[in-house]
């Protein structure tokens, strides 16, 4: 009778088994382009099963995003345009409690709008100093951002090495900070 009962329990668990295997490899099918598709809630379960952590995920997103626009090239320019207009005391700023100090936040009517409407979840929009002078730009979204420096500037210098980044071209870094 025992024998019996074990038995029945060990075919049912297979069964579920089976059918949780089943309807798993179902939905990948029936979801495959999603699954081609770096955002999708998809993608971002099955690359954390392989090992991704969610910072790493959002980071080398922004990244690749990054990478293939033309967006790229015209918020370098404006970078180095505020970094030189910062430097040479063109750009008054205040500077705010951060986690990251020292930076200064940039005024809104300093952040042109092709920047500042490229992102649903705003960011804030800093200059990040080194002894009183602008080093680089911080787009910030407090867990992660870009850093954008002259295209000498090397990330592993700064403040910013030691968690997860990305260079996206000389200069421009995607950041996982977390509140450093």
């Amino acid at each position: 009778m025992k024998t019996l009962f074990y038995t029945q329990r060990w075919a049912a668990f297979l069964v579920i088994l089976g059918v949780a295997f089943t309807v798993v490899f179902i939905s990948m099918l029936y979801f495959k382009n999603r699954l081609q598709d770096r955002h999708s809630s998809w993608s971002h379960v099955l690359r954390w099963v392989n090992g991704e952590w969610g910072g790493k995920q959002i980071v080398d997103d922004l990244a690749a995003d990054l990478s293939q626009s033309p967006f790229l090239n015209d918020v370098h320019s404006w970078s180095f345009d505020t970094i030189k207009r910062f430097n040479s005391g063109e750009i008054k700023c205040t500077p705010y409690s951060a986690p990251w100090d020292p930076v200064v936040e940039l005024a809104s009517n300093d952040v042109p709008s092709f920047v500042d409407t490229k992102w649903k979840d705003k960011p804030d929009y800093e200059v990040c100093l080194n002894r009183g002078r602008a080093e680089s730009i911080l787009i910030d979204w407090y867990s992660h951002g870009i850093v954008i420096g002259e295209t000498n500037y090397d990330i592993r210098n700064s403040r910013w090495d030691g968690h997860y980044n990305v260079c996206v071209q000389p200069g421009v870094y995607v950041v996982w900070y977390d509140c450093k």
